[in-house]
């Protein structure tokens, strides 16, 4: 049986913040869904996560996997479960008013491997039980982050891994000022969820010319009154009753506080400054700093989201990467030639349905659909903004310094071929028989193919190779686990 742990008590001061934090998202189930993305139709996205995040055999998903999705709000558990059809998926949340909604989104998507629960993080009784935790958004809610961080150490298993989202200090900055304008205005905390965000509206729109007041204010009052449901994504962001800051030394110092260490940055060139710097004596003065230090640098210069992939701090889930990169010749490729879009009513269900290309060739170039920002990826692209709807991020092969190695036809023709899943030897094979004269070598062929099969350019979903029978025996053991308790 799974071994049931008590949750860190609370103490008797923050028993009303919880209160507080759960009635907000009773109030403004969080975030609003208008739409949601599904890259691959058949969910099965498991070893091309495997492959993404270059896991050892020790660490790598496998069909019954267990995944624990703390503070899932509307949509997060959906996310993971339209990437994983085979895990076993715990999506958790304080809102009653939030697992609803996203159990009737499941329902809608057909989705059927997730187990709902209402419940405190810092009651769950989890105990080494999680192979992949995905917590994004939640801790820097807490009363003390650093006790969440203990309960996620706790769930995890030996080799697990961990998906972790805190605030940044630095580009939370607008939401810093709202709140301690409303600390001034209600010092005691007494107006409820509702009357809070109705309190911090009622002022901004009391601003005058004499105010400084943010460029995008307009369009944020604007959609407050037009756009149904940004009610709840506006309260989130400027009358939340808790949040906690972090910045890159504060959140290294948090995990190896708690028993965890940083094995990723979820978007690592956004955290290292060479990338964001063209000056050769800079970046040997870069190179002569830690590593911590060159990654608060990094976020510096580039204010990314404070994402993450932690583990235990004994614990190396990676292996060689030259290892990694050899075993996806294991591997059957199916092409992905689309995203699935869907269209969200208020009430879960799905009004519309449509597909967008993954690559279209734009002035003899070939760009591509940089995804949104999923959980249990890397390298994602930009997602419409929920404020600006600034159109998402495309990339070409040419950026992050990938070589364009495939033409438009070339690529039309790979994806044809792999529709049902084929092994990169055959593939090569027809590829350097269709097209004697390309100028590419094998190796160069099979490097292009493999950043195919990654994020952001994923055009290629990897299919399960037949095991070795110990890793057979492995998988059958992790899949024959009692049940979460």
């Amino acid at each position: 049986m799974m071994k049931p742990v008590q949750g860190t008590p609370l103490p008797p001061g923050d028993a009303a913040g919880c209160e507080r934090i759960a009635g907000q998202y009773e109030a403004f189930p969080f975030p609003p869904v208008y739409k949601i993305e599904q890259e691959d139709p058949q969910r099965d996205l498991r070893e091309s996560f495997n492959l993404d995040l270059g896991l050892g055999s020790h660490a790598a998903l496998t069909p019954g996997s267990r995944i624990w999705v703390p503070g899932c709000g509307t949509r997060w558990a959906i996310m993971v479960a339209l990437q994983f059809r085979d895990c076993e998926i715990v999506a958790s949340d304080l809102s009653a008013a939030s697992l609803a909604f996203q159990q009737r989104l499941a329902a809608s998507l057909a989705i059927d491997n997730i187990m709902f629960r209402q419940e405190d993080l810092m009651q769950a009784p989890y105990r080494h039980c999680f192979d992949f935790i995905s917590c994004v958004g939640v801790l820097h809610h807490l009363p003390h982050p650093d006790d969440g961080l203990r309960v996620l150490e706790r769930a995890l298993t030996a080799n697990g891994l961990l998906e972790l989202m805190v605030y940044d200090r630095f580009n939370r900055h607008y939401s810093i000022k709202m709140r301690a304008i409303l600390s001034i205005l209600d010092p005691t905390q007494s107006l409820d969820s509702e009357r809070r965000f109705a309190l911090a509206l009622r002022l901004l729109r009391a601003l005058n010319a004499r105010a400084k007041t943010p460029a995008e204010l307009a369009r944020v009052l604007k959609y407050v009154e037009q756009r149904p449901g940004f009610d709840r994504e506006l309260a989130d962001f400027i009358s939340n009753p808790r949040e906690h800051y972090y910045d890159v030394p504060s959140l290294l110092t948090a995990l190896d506080r708690t028993g965890l260490r940083l094995w990723r940055w979820k978007q690592p060139d956004a955290f290292d400054p060479a990338t964001l710097l063209d000056n050769p004596a800079l970046h040997r003065q870069i190179h002569r700093l830690d590593s911590g230090s060159r990654a608060h640098l990094g976020s510096l210069l580039s204010e990314p989201l404070l994402e993450l992939y932690a583990c235990k701090a004994g614990s190396e889930p990676g292996e060689d990467a030259g290892v990694a990169a050899e075993k996806y010749r294991q591997h059957r490729l199916r092409s992905l030639t689309g995203t699935i879009r869907y269209e969200i009513g208020e009430d879960g269900g799905i009004s519309q349905r449509s597909v967008r290309p993954k690559v279209t060739l734009r002035h003899d170039d070939l760009w591509f659909d940089a995804g949104e920002r999923r959980p249990a990826v890397m390298h994602y692209g930009l997602a419409e903004d929920c404020i600006t709807e600034e159109p998402r991020k495309r990339l070409r092969l040419a950026d992050n310094a990938l070589s364009n190695v495939f033409s438009h036809h070339q690529l039309s023709r790979l994806m044809a071929w792999s529709e049902t899943g084929i092994l990169p030897q055959a593939l090569a094979e027809k590829f350097f028989t269709a097209y004697p004269d390309a100028r590419l070598s094998p190796p160069q062929f099979y490097q292009g193919l493999l950043t195919l099969c990654r994020t952001p350019f994923r055009l290629f979903a990897l299919q399960s190779p037949a095991l070795p029978q110990s890793v057979s025996r492995d998988a059958v053991e992790r899949g024959n686990r009692p049940p979460v308790a």
